[in-house]
């Protein structure tokens, strides 16, 4: 039953589905990937008296032009009004200078036959007769599949199945000519952002999700589809990042209330001491500062050094602002907590000639040109570009599942 608690186009979709009472729908809106041909099917919307009112309206604003023509003419009604022949060549003069364009009647005479042919393709289906299921439905699948082949990208035909509202469905002939976008996607963002969530969690978050929805390629998602996703990834990424991609989707599975596809990660013993090829050496960090330097590139020097005397992310790094420096401490406040970072004396001194330099007198100490806080993506190019001057493996400056940038750097080094 049409509620006001339903949009039309819900309705719609729960009537197409032949939704039962008790069970779980989600809505979600798709996007295009490419142009196509969609062809317009649904006249079921439309009487046949309008379809030909098409010609008729045309006819009407042609006459009323020429009227209009021969009315704005200050002599013509006593130039015509004793000279019917006169006044009928000059009209048919006129019909030759505005004639019924060939496009209308070829419309009006194709919207017919749709029409008719769509009056007779698309009618509610009997569905406890297995054979008059079955022909109702092959006249429709024969014409979509001569549309295919005529290079159609898909058709909007109408909804058969309630009279209460009028409405139309979109078929597409290639269900990877779009993909999923809002709806419970955008729900589940809407969720996210409610849990404060940091924004580049949340962007990783739907990202990973809209992944798989593409993936399953309009198949019922079960737990067995979610096994083979997770091998297949497992066959191409690093166990982390497959468990962070899970880690993305189980989250997901328990907004949609699907328990059922939630998969276990993968198991990774834990390394406790970091692998000798991505560690950093003081010699590495100090010939990164001084390649840093030599192309005088001081605020990538300064953010090296603030990184390794206090051990912030680099995510982190917009907390470093004029008054955390004049202070001696800066407040970080992610994910919902708190934490002190203290500025040794010697970077402060660091800092605070740097800011003097460059003009800055509030705010974050990094920013860009524009004056915005540096981007995180921006400094570990940077700094991979620092390695090939400095003659560091880019192994030692890596991706980490918290920050872009992570310099692997030892308790012993300090500020150079």
């Amino acid at each position: 039953m049409f509620s006001d608690k339903l949009t039309v186009n819900e309705y719609i979709c729960l009537e197409e589905f032949r939704a039962k009472h008790g069970e779980l729908y989600h809505f979600c809106d798709f996007k295009p990937r490419k142009s196509g041909l969609i062809l317009d099917l649904s006249y079921n919307d439309i009487s046949m008296r309008k379809i030909k009112n098409i010609v008729e309206l045309h006819e009407n604003d042609i006459k009323s032009k020429m009227l209009n023509e021969i009315l704005n003419d200050p002599k013509a009604i006593e130039k015509y009004k004793n000279n019917k022949g006169k006044l009928k060549r000059h009209i048919r003069n006129l019909q030759n200078k505005y004639p019924i364009e060939k496009s209308i009647i070829e419309e009006s005479f194709a919207k017919q036959y749709l029409k008719m042919i769509c009056s007779c393709i698309y009618k509610k289906v009997d569905e406890t007769d297995e054979l008059k299921k079955e022909q109702a439905y092959k006249s429709f699948q024969i014409l979509a599949l001569y549309l295919e082949e005529q290079g159609v990208t898909g058709i909007i035909y109408p909804c058969t199945r309630t009279r209460e509202v009028i409405g139309k469905n979109l078929v597409l002939f290639d269900v990877n000519d779009a993909e999923p976008i809002e709806a419970t996607i955008k729900d589940y963002k809407n969720y996210l952002i409610e849990e404060e969530k940091c924004s580049v969690t949340i962007e990783k978050y739907i990202r990973d999700i809209t992944a798989f929805i593409n993936w399953t390629d309009g198949n019922e998602l079960t737990k067995t589809l979610v096994l083979e996703y997770k091998s297949m990834l497992t066959q191409q990424y690093a166990p982390a990042s497959v468990n962070s991609v899970l880690s993305s989707l189980n989250g997901y599975f328990g907004y949609i209330e699907r328990y059922d596809l939630k998969v276990k990660n993968l198991k990774v013993q834990r390394q406790i001491f970091c692998q000798s090829e991505k560690e950093l050496t003081k010699a590495e960090y100090e010939r990164l500062l001084k390649a840093a330097k030599s192309k005088k590139n001081e605020r990538l020097y300064l953010i090296m050094q603030t990184i390794c005397a206090t051990g912030i992310r680099v995510s982190e790094l917009s907390y470093i602002t004029t008054d955390a420096v004049n202070c001696g401490q800066a407040q970080v406040k992610l994910k919902g907590k708190i934490r002190m970072i203290i500025l040794p004396r010697e970077l402060c001194q660091l800092l605070k000639k740097y800011i003097k330099e460059k003009h800055i007198t509030s705010g974050s100490v990094f920013v860009t040109r524009k004056g915005q806080p540096v981007d995180r993506h921006s400094i570990w190019k940077s700094m991979k570009q620092l390695c090939e001057t400095a003659g560091v493996s880019k192994e030692k400056v890596f991706p980490h599942k918290k920050d872009i940038c992570q310099v692997g750097v030892p308790a012993y080094s300090r500020l150079v």
